[in-house]
């Protein structure tokens, strides 16, 4: 298998988008052996490796004949930086703005009131943004804490990782619902697939920017119930560097921007309370039948009065 026939497999390789970005772009052909010997994979593996030692051995002929192949994509990708929107962040929230350049962003889940925010859940927020994150804040509620971290998120194309961490909600299950976002999306009724948070319903925004931030983000770092702030500083630390580094099993480094540049979003805040939303047909129509006998009896009361 030639090397061009390797890089065209992982390509396909669709249905892992956190396995595809760690190993395109890497142009260290060495890294990515020793790599892909860790990792026990389950397709072919002795002939992807055989195909990447023999790009290490003979880079100026594999080069040559591959002068637009994926690891000379990958490497102008690691150039990209954009600009991110002009009214970015969009949406408010107890969050710090860092570098609008870092590829990392850094949420905490919060389950307390937010006037009542212990000093360990601060530290971690302020070690984010102090390490080089482009965003760190906090995020509270599984429907719309999500859909802020969304807008604001996809407002900065340069942000590609997502740093997980705090304190899971054993009430709200946040956490788990952001990992089930990214990892299975959400169904026609814009609830997020294979979650137990009781409201993961995603009313306020729009499909096609709910698909833009799963794309953008090309791998998320679980650090639920054991973040602390020197794991967040080294994991913000790998998702900038220029070569491949080494956390947690993933290997992280700056990508660049999603090409597809910056969106100014925001909620429509047509649904302020997702959780008293008809979550099915019949509840809907028995919630329109229920609104319109409502408007009927004050047009009764209303006549009544005028008589």
């Amino acid at each position: 298998m030639s090397l061009e026939k390797a890089l065209q497999f992982l390509s396909k390789m669709k249905e892992d988008k956190e396995f595809r970005a760690k190993v395109r772009g890497i142009l260290d052909a060495a890294t990515q052996r020793d790599y892909l010997m860790n990792e026990g994979l389950e397709f072919d593996q002795q002939d992807l490796i055989s195909a990447i030692a023999e790009g290490m051995s003979e880079p100026d002929k594999m080069l040559e004949r591959n002068k637009n192949n994926t690891l000379e994509a990958g490497k102008e990708r690691l150039m990209l930086k954009i600009d991110p929107a002009p009214d970015y962040p969009t949406e408010d929230g107890l969050y710090l703005r860092g570098n609008d350049y870092s590829p990392v962003a850094v949420a905490v889940v919060l389950t307390y009131d937010q006037d009542k925010i212990p000093k360990d859940i601060e530290a971690l927020v302020r070690t984010g943004v102090e390490a080089g994150a482009a965003l760190s804040g906090t995020i509270q509620k599984e429907n719309i804490g999500i859909e802020k971290m969304v807008c604001n998120i996809i407002g900065n194309p340069n942000i590609r990782y997502l740093i997980l961490t705090g304190p899971e909600s054993p009430g709200r299950s946040t956490g788990e619902a952001i990992l089930s976002l990214l990892k299975y999306g959400i169904d026609e009724r814009k609830k997020i697939r294979n979650t137990d948070a009781p409201t993961p319903y995603l009313f306020n925004l729009p499909v096609e920017f709910i698909e833009h931030f799963r794309k953008q983000i090309v791998s998320i770092i679980d650090l639920l119930n054991r973040g602390t702030t020197d794991l967040v500083r080294k994991a913000v630390w790998s998702c900038y560097q220029e070569t491949p580094s080494s956390f947690d099993d993933q290997l992280l480094y700056d990508i660049g921007a999603y090409p597809e540049g910056p969106v100014s979003a925001q909620l429509t805040w047509r649904f302020t309370h997702p959780e008293s939303e008809p979550k099915d047909e019949t509840e809907r129509r028995q919630k329109e039948s229920f609104t319109k006998r409502m408007e009927d009896i004050k047009r009764k009361v209303s006549e009544k009065r005028k008589s």
